[in-house]
């Protein structure tokens, strides 16, 4: 509850301060202090006066200094000097203890101050200048430094103390100059770093762009080489019935429209599916579910995946954007099975996926026909295994003959009601 008062108290009386209310802000001070001591009027040493009953926590502790501090400001806005300087020595004794230097040189510069302007003791005012310059050398701090320097110099003009005044003068100019260059130096690495993050950031959200999340979180850890090998994903590969004659009676700039806004929409189905587009190939779309992240329902995910890819292309305003008798039909082929998936390139990189399971999903695909997932027994029996009470259909086939697979017995999945 102290604590909170001294906090409140402290604050509040900042702002008298800062308001020039500095009557009001007195009286809150001398509120501060009676916390601090029974008696209103300062100690000689708050930390060894056997009278002081500051509470001896830590916290209490820290808050001395600022309260004496403040004192001795407001005191000085009051023209009471006596009592500002007697607040503003306190406030230092207790910094030095609390060995905060850079605390105790802006204390013993705002003594040096009120001896030189208001005390009118420049001998005292010099005296507590040269200690303050002590530490500063000590401690390396240059922008006191120059500070003190310059406040020497001209208290030594007052007193026509010419050769001090010209040896400060001069240490002031050469320290000020160090103080700049180096500022100068900070602020070109500050720009540098900042330059150097803002590419970096470019370049980490350009890989969220091409590549799955775990795998630029990997590359950014440091790994190098990455090459995995999947025991069983699912595979997608879908593409544009008759797509030649659309592209052909297609503008640049309408087809790139077109395209751009067919595939943001198989990203945006993808990413609500738990699915990782791997590429595009000019009208071909190529995704996998299981792989960069194991999903153990992938063969559920990337049919649901396939089916809202359909019900888009079936239910879509596209027509309008086709060329003059030519209608848009997507064909799908789905399979699963194992692969080896990794990096790829040193300059352009990209995250890509091999095996036969990824040549068979593209056979699905190739011997499909428009508006028709068209699915590998390997995958059919997975789903029905998994999920033997769906609502979905798998319509064989029949057998065929696939390019590098000899004879092959297919389906096609059809009707997507709810799939537990």
């Amino acid at each position: 509850m102290i604590l909170n008062e001294i906090q409140t108290l402290l604050q509040s009386a900042r702002q008298a301060e800062e308001d020039k209310r500095f009557s009001d802000a007195e009286q809150l001070i001398i509120q501060l202090l009676d916390i601090l001591h029974h008696d209103s009027a300062p100690p000689p040493s708050p930390l060894f006066d056997t009278n002081y009953s500051l509470t001896t926590t830590k916290e209490y502790l820290s808050y001395s200094p600022q309260i004496y501090k403040l004192a001795g400001s407001i005191y000085y806005h009051l023209s009471d000097f006596s009592k500002s300087l007697q607040y503003q020595i306190i406030a230092l004794d207790l910094w030095e203890q609390f060995n905060d230097d850079i605390s105790a040189i802006e204390q013993l510069i705002s003594i040096a101050a009120l001896y030189s302007h208001d005390v009118l003791d420049p001998n005292k005012a010099e005296e507590y200048l040269l200690r303050a310059l002590e530490m500063c050398i000590e401690i390396h701090s240059k922008k006191l430094e120059s500070q003190i320097h310059e406040r020497l110099a001209d208290l030594y003009i007052d007193q026509q103390e010419w050769s001090k005044f010209a040896e400060h003068f001069r240490r002031y100019v050469l320290v000020k100059d160090e103080v700049q260059a180096e500022e100068a130096r900070e602020l070109a690495l500050r720009y540098e770093r900042e330059k150097e993050n803002a590419r970096l950031e470019a370049t980490e959200t350009l890989l969220y762009r091409m590549l799955p999340p775990t795998i630029v979180t990997r590359m950014m850890n440091g790994e190098t080489k990455i090459a995995d090998h999947h025991e069983s994903i699912s595979i997608l590969f879908a593409d544009i019935v008759g797509f030649t004659p659309i592209a052909t009676n297609m503008s640049a700039s309408s087809l790139l429209a077109f395209m751009n806004m067919l595939f943001e929409r198989y990203d945006e189905i993808a990413l609500k599916y738990g699915c990782e587009r791997i590429k595009t190939i000019g009208d071909g779309y190529l995704a996998i579910c299981g792989a960069p992240v194991f999903a153990e329902d992938h063969v559920l995910r990337i049919t649901n995946m396939a089916l809202e890819m359909l019900k888009y292309a079936k239910n879509s305003d596209h027509q309008s954007e086709l060329p003059e008798g030519m209608e848009f039909l997507v064909r799908i082929g789905l399979h699963c099975g194992p692969i080896v998936a990794g990096v790829i390139g040193t300059g352009k990189i990209s995250y890509d996926i091999y095996g036969d399971s990824v040549n068979i999903a593209a056979r699905m695909e190739s011997h499909s026909e428009p508006s028709k997932i068209h699915v590998s027994k390997e995958f059919r029996d997975q789903f029905l295994q998994l999920y033997p009470d769906t609502s979905l259909t798998f319509i064989d086939r029949g057998t065929l003959e696939i390019k590098g697979k000899g004879m092959m017995n297919t389906f096609y999945v059809e009707r997507m009601s709810s799939i537990s």
